[in-house]
């Protein structure tokens, strides 16, 4: 036991002797020669060196900078930087050093409006070493860690930028021949990352060709593990097979586009795909994605711009919810007048996706075989259904926004239902089912408005409306009809309880300030024919109607016994009342002389 405390003792000694003999200059030259040897750049330490022996023998610069390539702006500007020693290197009176700890490094890779980077190529490092992978004659880079540093990102030519935050790395390179690893954690897009990674052959990136590695994030929004080869050409590129899984798509689209505002809020997602990642641009290729259950199979791209992301593919989805999507709201903003449109939130993507969906979804409603895209671009954004199965009938329609400056925006929806069974659209939607028949409806409407209120409120169009072969259920119209010799309320109370069959029913409306109105609303019967007149306002979920029921015999109405009546109030529990004037023609509201 003496005998290696006596060694001990004598390697520190050893130690201390050695490190009183080192010039400072000295020191602080070996630091710059090693970094300079590593990125090719000129190195200048504008601070003291201090040389520490225990627990290991290092020495620390300050102030530290990195010139940039072709006279360009430094590439690295550290507050301090520890270099680790060999010891046998020390006892001996010579530098080694082993590895490296950048302690708030800021990095900076920027490119002017000509295209000069301020930072050499691979292929010139490369150059700087011993030719070929051998990693018996390559130089010894070690070990790398960086504390607190930032990586920020500038190509004036190309209009593009980045930055990364809070960066703290250990990346263990030995040999440029050998395998690089690294891992720890940094900020992107204000959200925190943990990877962990490894390049098989990197000094092969540094001659264009192709290296394998793996890669695993950890974030709040995502979580991912990729497996594939990577090239470095005149933008790093790489292919390879990607899992991943998210608690939401809103939380995921956050990050990879913060600019993109209103995502439905969708999850979990998660899935398997091919990726390939040029330049900008990133391919979704054979992917398998479950989103709240519901899986699809497709093709996605993304397109990072300089100032625009980009969005297209086309996907097959066996189920999709889209009741999230229902619920959304205009781009608005809050000021102190209020909220009001937000042209700016509605332009920063650009998209166009295809999806056909087996079933879509909206609480009771299904839609089956639905063809659907989504399109926005520039300040418009459009969503349309061109071939659905609903109710045992077909729809289609299209809905788009358009921005009017900033502030405003405009609103168009087309609407076609063609031959639906109104008692299961009835039961769908309100539970129970007092009408049948085969029904069709059209609508094209247009609005304009700071929010969807003032949309509302402001909607203009027209509309036709069919049913054939219904039944109205709870009421008997051609007791009403039958009245010779009997009070309207007489009749009126028989006649609850009953039923009514229907030939037909038609009616063409126009829609102004949010108000449909209709002057030729008619229902014909085995006997008798109904004729309307009058509005229903959604907004206010109200209907005001006059009419007047007639008994008809063959093709001919007997007028002597016409009824009339009216209908006002809320449109689920409406008055009825019965006069004996005859049909009141009340004019329809008119849309305000411009």
């Amino acid at each position: 036991m003496a005998k290696f405390a006596g060694v001990g003792i004598a390697v520190v000694g050893g130690l201390f002797i050695a490190g009183m003999f080192l010039p400072t200059d000295a020191v602080r030259r070996a630091v710059a020669v090693h970094i300079s040897a590593i990125s090719g750049q000129t190195v200048t330490v504008n601070g003291p060196a201090r040389l520490s022996l225990l627990p290991s023998p290092s020495v620390s610069v300050s102030k530290v900078e990195v010139g940039g390539a072709n006279g360009g702006a430094n590439v690295l500007e550290a507050e301090r930087i520890t270099a680790r020693l060999s010891l046998i290197g020390l006892m001996l009176g010579r530098i080694e050093i082993t590895g490296l700890k950048f302690t708030q490094p800021r990095f900076a890779l920027l490119v002017d409006a000509d295209g000069r980077a301020n930072w050499r190529s691979g292929a010139s490092l490369l150059s700087l070493f011993v030719p070929g992978d051998d990693a018996e004659t390559s130089p010894r880079l070690g070990d790398v860690a960086i504390d607190g540093g930032q990586l920020i990102y500038r190509d004036e030519r190309a209009r593009r930028r980045g930055e990364i935050n809070d960066i703290d790395v250990d990346v263990t390179w030995p040999l440029i021949g050998s395998s690089l690893s690294a891992g720890g954690t940094f900020r992107l897009r204000g959200e925190t990352i943990s990877f962990g990674g490894k390049l098989e052959r990197p000094a092969a990136l540094f001659r264009k060709d192709i290296s394998p590695f793996s890669l695993t994030l950890d974030t709040k929004a995502i979580r991912a593990k990729l497996t594939g080869n990577a090239l470095a050409g005149r933008d790093v590129q790489f292919e390879s097979q990607l899992t991943f899984s998210s608690p939401s798509l809103k939380l995921l689209a956050g990050w990879l586009a913060p600019e993109v505002e209103n995502v439905p809020d969708f999850g979990p997602v998660d899935g398997t795909s091919r990726i390939t990642v040029v330049d900008r641009l990133m391919t979704l290729d054979k992917a398998n994605i479950k989103i709240a259950g519901s899986r699809g199979e497709g093709t996605v791209s993304f397109g990072f711009g300089a100032t625009r992301t980009s969005l297209q593919g086309t996907m097959d989805f066996d189920t999709v919810e889209a009741q999230p999507l229902l619920n959304l709201q205009i781009p608005t903003v809050e000021t102190g007048a209020g909220s009001h449109f937000n042209g700016a939130r509605l332009g920063p993507l650009d998209v166009d996706m295809r999806l056909s969906v087996a079933n879509l979804k909206a609480g009771a409603i299904t839609v089956q075989k639905a063809a659907l895209s989504f399109f926005a671009r520039e300040g418009r954004v459009e969503a349309s259904i061109a071939d659905g199965t609903i109710f045992g009938g077909r729809i289609s329609g299209r809905l788009a926004i358009t921005a009017l400056g900033d502030k405003q925006a405009r609103a168009q929806a087309i609407i076609a239902l063609a031959n639906i069974q109104v008692d299961d659209a009835q039961r769908a939607i309100l539970g129970t089912a007092r009408l049948t028949g085969v029904g069709s409806l059209n609508l094209d409407l247009t609005g304009e408005g700071g929010d969807n209120g003032e949309i509302l409120r402001s909607l203009k169009g027209d509309g036709k409306l069919r049913l054939l072969s219904g039944v109205v259920q709870g009421f008997d119209l051609t007791s009403l009809a039958r009245r010779p010799d009997r009070s309207a309320g007489e009749v009126l109370a028989d006649s609850r309880g009953g039923r009514t069959s229907i030939e037909s029913a038609t009616a063409s409306f126009r829609i102004a300030n949010g108000v449909a109105a209709t002057d030729d609303a008619l229902i014909r019967g085995t006997g008798y024919r109904v004729a309307l007149r009058g509005d229903v306002d959604p907004g206010k979920r109200t209907i005001n109607f006059d009419g007047a029921i007639s008994p008809q015999i063959g093709n001919d109405l007997v007028r002597a016994l016409e009824l009339p009546f009216s209908v006002r109030g809320p449109w689920f529990e409406p008055a009825f009342s019965f006069g004996s004037e005859g049909f009141v023609r009340r004019p329809a509201p008119q849309p305000p002389a411009p």
